[in-house]
């Protein structure tokens, strides 16, 4: 007998090591939180780690020697994701089918698996499974509105605070001027109580307005404000609030517009709010226009859509700001002149109160000097006449001259 003997330890400790490592780069991948796959040059599923089963809900048997096209379903990723250039080691970013056929989003980086020699054996799939990062996008977006928020909210009342004490202190000082004076003679007090009883009334007008549009956007978000919706002539309604506001044009000496398309058209509104939402437009025109401009408010039809342009040629609105014009609180020209600057409300409120009546209020985006707003209200009718007497008339006329005076107070 020949017994020959070959000494294996070297290649034993280093099937013991290959073992160990084995051992070891299999805990890591069962427990990496990135989905890891790997396929043979048909395509085939060789090995799959938990994360994997956990993100797509199958069991090991289910994907182990089966083709990649079950997780890589055609419709979702084309048959060249995997030709893709291993080389430039690229996050691709695309989706995977689960077992309930729903798509989870991933990016995935592909990696040739070589041989001894070289050569291509497979192929590595390892994908992050992006749905923490969308989870976490949103609670960042959410963060950043929350911080928006709070920033906009102490601006707010900052804003408002100074809106309401800048009144309040100078009725206050009129107030103990008048009383300073009670011991002049009749006459000259009451030339003492003219002057002041203007300035009262500007700033009591003022705080109005304020007040008044502050009730009246709570009331419109919290699904309160109630239309009085009936059939009016709108070319006259526009019209008559158009010219209600000429004596104060004329202040400025700025040269008021109307013209129409037609003279009659009867459609939907609700004519208090209507007035609230020309006037305001018209305020801001006349405000941040200077003397010897031009306002124009021109009435015409589209489609089915009654058109109301108010339009300027003023100091403009600022490109950067024009998306945000309808926002509320939001203010443009803030350095411009702090004293034509307001709340921010009154823009918030046109367009809800448009958007009450099924219409919608944009900015001329394309013109270069001056603003034009648009509004487009449907030509619908509701039927139901506004059955006014003489009295109503006249009644309405004061409401009309109120209104201007409180939405005009700083232009007195």
């Amino acid at each position: 007998m020949v017994c020959t003997l070959v000494d294996m330890s070297d290649e034993y400790e280093a099937h013991e090591r290959l073992v160990i490592s084995e051992n070891k780069l299999a805990t890591i991948t069962e427990n990496i939180k990135d989905l890891i796959i790997t396929i043979d040059n048909d395509g085939i599923i060789t090995y799959i780690n938990n994360a994997v089963l956990e993100t797509l809900g199958y069991d090991r048997d289910e994907l182990n020697n089966r083709h990649y096209n079950k997780l890589f379903s055609f419709k979702v990723c084309n048959n060249k994701f995997l030709d893709s250039d291993c080389e430039n080691h690229i996050w691709i970013k695309h989706k995977i089918l689960t077992k309930q056929d729903k798509l989870v989003v991933v990016e995935s980086l592909i990696t040739n698996m070589l041989n001894e020699k070289g050569q291509s054996v497979g192929k590595i799939i390892v994908s992050r499974d992006l749905s923490y990062k969308n989870e976490v996008d949103i609670l960042k977006e959410k963060y950043d509105e929350i911080k928006e928020y709070d920033r906009i909210k102490t601006e707010i009342f900052s804003n408002l605070s100074h809106e309401v004490r800048t009144p309040i202190n100078i009725i206050y000082s009129s107030v103990q001027l008048l009383n300073n004076k009670r011991k002049l003679s009749v006459e000259d007090f009451r030339s003492s109580y003219d002057k002041y009883e203007s300035i009262i009334r500007e700033n009591c007008n003022r705080m109005l307005k304020l007040v008044n549009n502050l009730l009246d956007i709570t009331k419109i978000e919290s699904g309160f404000m109630k239309m009085n919706f009936k059939d009016y002539n709108i070319v006259k309604l526009i019209e008559d609030v158009t010219m209600s506001v000429v004596p104060y044009a004329d202040i400025k000496n700025i040269n008021i517009i109307f013209d129409t398309d037609f003279e009659e058209l009867e459609i939907k509104t609700d004519k208090d709010k209507l007035e609230q939402v020309i006037l305001n437009l018209l305020s801001n025109a006349i405000k941040f226009t200077e003397e010897h401009g031009n306002v124009l408010v021109y009435v015409s039809k589209k489609d089915d859509f009654v058109v109301i342009r108010v339009k300027d040629d003023g100091i403009g609105i600022p490109k950067e700001f024009r998306e945000h014009i309808f926002d509320r609180f939001a203010q443009s020209n803030k350095n411009y002149n702090k004293e034509k600057s307001g709340t921010g409300i009154g823009l918030a409120l046109v367009k809800s109160l448009v958007v009450l009546h099924d219409g919608k209020v944009y900015l001329n985006e394309q013109l270069e000097e001056g603003s034009e707003f648009i509004i487009e209200l449907p030509i619908v009718k509701c039927n139901c006449k506004d059955e006014m007497n003489m009295s109503l008339i006249n009644n309405n006329i004061k409401s009309v001259n109120d209104k201007v005076s409180v939405e005009f107070y700083d232009l007195y």
